[in-house]
């Protein structure tokens, strides 16, 4: 599997913090965090990070907005 295009095509919300997300979460996937995603374990974390992110699977909050 590789970045999921689609969802991101369709992604309408702020873009800098789902980015913001996305690194973060490779961040942890890479220091040992747990991922179910077959990019993780075939090394591709960056993949596997934002397939999570934009299929729900991890959910995160922007903290910059009200």
């Amino acid at each position: 599997m590789s970045i999921p295009l689609e969802n991101l095509t369709l992604y309408s919300d702020n873009k800098y913090a789902m980015t913001t997300a996305v690194i973060k979460r490779a961040k942890h996937i890479a220091e040992g965090y747990a991922s179910d995603s077959e990019d993780a374990a075939n090394g591709k974390i960056v993949s596997a990070a934002m397939d999570e992110i934009l299929t729900g699977k991890i959910k995160f909050t922007n903290d910059d907005e009200e």
